[in-house]
C-alpha cells in the first residue's frame, strides 16, 4: 500500500481539490504501486480488461478511418524485485467503422489491392513493470504462436515504461503510464516497427490513498501511434496508424461487455471457458 507518509499529505486534499488539478507527492515506488493497483492486483490475482478505440491512418496528413477496435485482456501481476512481472493475454477484433461487422479484408490509402485483415490474439506474455522501465527484449513470434509475424517480425525490441506524476481531481486520482517500443531486426540497423502509447488510469482518491485493498476500480483513456505493421503490406508508403478510445479494469472475464463478450465467445470461447488455465 501507499506508505503512510504519502497518505497523510494527501488526504487534506481529498476535500480540497474540487475544481482544479492537485499534485500529488508520491515516490516513483508508490507510483508503481498505484498503477499496478488501477492496472490489475498487487497480490497476484487474475484480473480482466477491455479496450473499445477508434483506429485511423495517417498518410501525410491525411487520415482515413480504419476500424474500431474492441479489445479483451487477462492479466496477472506478480512482486519480484524493484517491480512487477505481468502474464498478459490479449484478443483484439478490428470491426468495420459502420456497419460493426469483423473487418476481414482493408484496403489501405495508397495500396493497389485490399489485404486481409488478420485476428489479434497474443499470449499469455510476460510483461515487466518497473520505475523507469528501460530494456532490451529478443521477440521471437514464431516461438509463441504464427499469428504474431503479422505484427512484428523477429527482432530485437528496445522498450521503454514510465509513470507520471499523479493528479487529484474532483476526487478523483489521475496517474498516466507511457509506453514505447521500437524493433530492431539488426541491434547494429536502424529501426522498424514502432508503437507508442499513452494511458490515463482514473481511479476514486479514497479508494487509492485510503484502501487497503490490493486492486482497486479503475478505468482509463487511451491513445497510441503505430507503425505499419507487417501484414498491412504497405511497403515504401510512408505513414502510420493511430488511435484512441476508452475501457476500464473488471474482476474478470465475466465482466465483460456485452457486445466484446458475445465477439469472444465466437472466436476465443476458450477465453472465457477457462480463463485462469489459460493465462497459466
Amino acid at each position: 500500500m501507499i506508505s503512510r507518509r504519502v497518505m497523510l499529505a494527501a488526504v487534506p486534499l481529498l476535500g480540497a481539490a474540487r475544481s482544479a488539478d492537485a499534485a500529488i507527492s508520491m515516490t516513483p515506488a508508490d507510483r508503481l504501486e498505484t498503477m499496478i493497483r488501477m492496472r490489475g492486483s498487487t497480490d497476484g490475482r487474475m484480473c480482466a480488461g477491455w479496450l473499445d478505440a477508434v483506429r485511423v491512418t495517417v498518410i501525410d496528413g491525411e487520415i482515413v478511418p480504419f476500424c474500431r477496435i474492441l479489445a479483451g485482456t487477462l492479466s496477472r501481476f506478480e512482486k519480484r524485485g524493484d517491480g512487477y512481472d505481468a502474464t498478459v493475454l490479449e484478443v483484439a477484433y478490428y470491426l468495420h467503422p459502420d456497419t460493426g461487422a469483423i473487418l476481414d479484408t482493408f484496403r489501405f490509402p495508397g495500396a493497389a489491392d485490399p489485404v486481409a485483415v488478420p485476428a489479434y490474439r497474443t499470449g499469455p506474455t510476460k510483461v515487466r513493470y518497473s520505475v523507469g522501465l528501460d530494456e532490451w527484449e529478443d521477440f521471437n513470434p514464431a516461438a509463441k504462436n504464427a499469428a504474431s509475424a503479422n505484427f512484428a517480425p523477429r527482432a530485437s525490441v528496445h522498450l521503454q515504461r514510465d509513470i507520471g506524476v499523479p493528479s487529484l481531481d474532483d476526487g478523483s486520482i489521475y496517474l498516466r503510464s507511457d509506453e514505447y517500443g521500437r524493433v530492431y531486426p539488426d541491434r547494429m540497423a536502424p529501426p522498424t516497427v514502432f508503437y507508442r502509447e499513452w494511458m490515463i488510469w482514473r481511479a476514486a482518491a479514497r479508494d487509492v490513498v485510503e484502501g487497503k485493498e490490493p486492486g482497486v476500480p479503475a478505468d482509463f483513456m487511451y491513445s497510441a501511434l503505430s507503425s505499419w505493421r507487417p501484414w498491412m503490406k504497405m511497403g515504401s508508403i510512408k505513414g502510420h496508424t493511430a488511435e484512441n478510445g476508452r475501457g476500464a479494469k473488471l474482476r474478470g472475464p465475466e465482466d465483460f461487455p456485452a457486445e466484446l463478450r458475445a465477439l469472444i465467445a465466437r472466436k476465443d470461447p476458450d477465453v472465457l471457458r477457462d480463463p485462469i488455465r489459460i493465462l497459466g
